[in-house]
């Protein structure tokens, strides 16, 4: 067994994937069956310290196993042709690897930390509702009660498609979702989000990254503008790209964009006269930057 990755772009993909056979799939639950997990909280409390006043410092838990072999072990075609020729032997490494992430999540909720991310990256680019239901929710839910438990936030992850399965997901237990990324990266907007899920859930996201890279200062701070005026309440909003800040990105949008929310204020953002702010950030921050 072994993984092959080459250098595309400015990216790696991977060229051959670990798991291709069912005996490599056995060879894995072994491995996951045997994983000894090290706890390394102080590498956290140092972070922390470096951190400081400028941020909060989150951890990371790993993936539900259909994703960690979507996305990383098999690959999305191999995956599915293994769930519909070898179930039984699925479902047993499936349990295996959550075995092994619980007891990871647990790790993690005796850090000091006080929100946990659990980056699944979902999409129905990859997966199908029924995939969703059997397969991730159970999953993220056991997570989530996990860091509950120990009186931490639990935020999922899901950068990709969303609409096909929107209402399931405002079922799960997470304490909010980030990334939500609009077309025509995504799918769903983040008032749509809000809409779906309620107030109990926290929304993170808003903005698709190419535009951010595409759009000069003015446009950025009307597509901003928009988000922000169509929500239909403020609360439990965070506004940042639906996943990344993409290369070539100028950081006069960036930071006109900061600005704006700043200058604003959250009593303002709703009403039309937070929209004159837009002249002026636009000349101060360049009307020419931008794509």
């Amino acid at each position: 067994m072994y993984q092959e990755e080459r250098p595309v772009g400015n990216t790696m993909f991977a060229s051959k994937y670990l798991i291709q056979t069912i005996e490599d799939v056995k060879v894995y639950q072994y491995m996951a069956e045997h994983t000894r997990l090290m706890p390394r909280e102080q590498v956290f409390l140092e972070r922390d310290r470096e951190i400081g006043d400028a941020g909060i410092p989150a951890m990371s838990g790993p993936m539900c196993p259909l994703q960690e072999m979507l996305q990383h072990l098999a690959g999305v075609e191999n995956t599915v042709y293994l769930l519909a020729d070898y179930p039984d032997e699925m479902e047993e490494v499936f349990a295996v690897m959550h075995e092994r992430n619980k007891r990871t999540y647990q790790l993690l909720a005796n850090y000091p930390g006080h929100v946990v991310f659990d980056y699944e990256d979902t999409s129905t680019t990859v997966m199908s509702r029924s995939m969703y239901v059997n397969y991730t929710m159970p999953c993220v839910d056991d997570y989530a009660d996990i860091m509950h438990r120990s009186g931490k936030l639990f935020i999922a992850h899901m950068c990709g498609r969303l609409s096909g399965f929107v209402h399931e997901i405002g079922k799960g237990r997470m304490d909010g979702i980030d990334s939500v990324c609009p077309p025509t990266t995504g799918d769903l907007c983040s008032w749509d989000a809000r809409q779906a899920w309620g107030e109990k859930r926290v929304v993170i996201g808003g903005i698709e990254p190419p535009a951010l890279a595409r759009m000069n200062v003015a446009e950025c701070l009307e597509y901003v503008a928009e988000i922000i005026e169509r929500l239909p309440f403020a609360a439990g909003f965070i506004l940042s790209s639906g996943d990344a800040v993409p290369y070539g990105t100028p950081m006069e949008n960036l930071m006109a964009i900061a600005a704006y929310i700043r200058q604003a204020g959250a009593g303002a953002l709703h009403q039309d006269a937070a929209r004159q702010l837009i002249p002026e950030l636009v000349e101060q921050y360049g009307k020419n930057a931008g794509r």
